[in-house]
């Protein structure tokens, strides 16, 4: 059933005080993730393209088929649409195998029998599940589940593949082997297919999508290549899940002025105009930790950028200790330091004493910060 062709869809919702207003284009052959935090409207794009829920205006093309037009009365129903959808569960049908459980989509446009279990067994191959062909669901482990739900969305030679959150309820062994397996089927070289991934990861989004939208309070705040727009994010948001600090204030020259009125000298400006507002990037591996109150700019030279804080709490973090920072009540003036992270090694931790409340001063060096332009409205 696959038509061909890209997806170009803008949905506008409104739902009593939240409103979406999304445009979503993804070229043949191309993943778009869409992340963002709950509540911002990612579900609900999804259910408007799929055709589960009715937008209040826009319109959805896949190829050179239109599948919803408000302005038109246009809404094709969702199982004529050539769009499969895999979820967080498998919801495959209890009491068929999963041979027959793949070979649904093929048997449900008029293949006969022996044709619909020769696709099965194809797609079941590709994703190496065939040994699992004669199995009821209730027989199967999470990630095999998955698995034969994938096989079972792309029997049906979708033209979309909508993937909401499709790893989120497997376990860490059966995670990765499913992402590398999404990896594989989204990247074989079809032309014909693309795919739109819904997540919270960002690992999902650097691993399986070439472009990335980021949605917030139904608007997209940010857009563009996913490596791109996670080293270089312009919300708080897509700081957080790309593990990066980011500070607000306005752009100067060679650097940030904060909300606080400190300066922040950045290595990069990005082209942002003086006045501009903005936002300073850095990694948590770049703040340097020192005890106590030391002179400005300590253990750093002239191209640190430091302040005054408290540690508010300390948590492992993979092989370093993630050190969260809070600011002094007596040092207003470095309020920018608050909610900024560090990472350092256990052995420094124990050395400079670290524990909640104890006050240290933080430093960040210029060349590790990166002033890029911040989302200032609605797109």
């Amino acid at each position: 059933m696959n038509p061909g062709g890209g997806l170009d869809a803008t949905v506008e919702v409104t739902r009593g005080d939240f409103r979406l207003r999304a445009d979503v284009g993804i070229p043949p052959g191309g993943v778009l993730a869409v992340l963002g935090p709950n509540g911002s409207g990612k579900s609900t794009l999804l259910e408007c393209i799929a055709g589960l829920r009715h937008p209040h205006g826009g319109s959805v093309t896949l190829g050179d088929r239109t599948l919803t037009d408000v302005a038109r009365g246009v809404h094709i129903p969702p199982h004529r649409r050539g769009i499969g959808v895999l979820g967080q569960a498998p919801l495959l049908f209890p009491h068929c195998t999963a041979q027959d459980n793949v070979a649904f989509g093929p048997r449900a446009r008029g293949a006969g029998r022996a044709a619909a279990r020769k696709v099965a067994r194809e797609w079941m191959e590709r994703l190496a599940v065939a040994e699992l062909a004669a199995r009821k669901p209730h027989q199967l482990s999470g990630g095999q589940a998955q698995r034969v739900a994938l096989a079972r969305t792309l029997a049906d030679e979708p033209g979309l593949v909508l993937l909401d959150e499709p790893l989120a309820a497997l376990d860490a062994d059966a995670g990765p082997a499913m992402r590398a397996v999404l990896g594989r089927v989204l990247r074989d070289g079809d032309a014909a297919r693309c795919g739109l991934l819904v997540t919270h990861d960002p690992l999902d989004a650097l691993t399986l999508a070439d472009s990335v939208i980021v949605l917030s309070d139904g608007a997209v705040v940010e857009r563009g290549a996913t490596r791109e727009v996670l080293a270089a994010p312009r919300t708080p948001f897509t700081a957080r899940i790309a593990g990066l600090n980011l500070v607000t204030g306005r752009a100067v020259a060679g650097g940030l002025r904060t909300v606080d009125g400190a300066v922040l000298s950045a290595a990069s400006c990005d082209g942002v105009p003086v006045g501009s507002p903005a936002v300073a990037v850095f990694p948590p591996g770049n703040v340097a930790v020192h005890p106590g109150h030391p002179a400005q700019g300590r253990g750093a030279g002239n191209h640190s950028n430091s302040g005054s804080a408290v540690v508010e709490s300390l948590e492992p973090h993979g092989s370093v200790v993630r050190v969260r920072i809070g600011v002094p009540h007596d040092s207003p003036e470095h309020a920018w330091v608050a909610g900024l992270t560090a990472d350092v090694a256990p052995a420094a931790v124990a050395e400079l004493g670290l524990e909640p409340g104890h006050p240290v001063e933080v430093a960040v060096p210029a060349d590790a910060v990166g002033v890029h332009e911040a989302f200032t409205g609605r797109s």
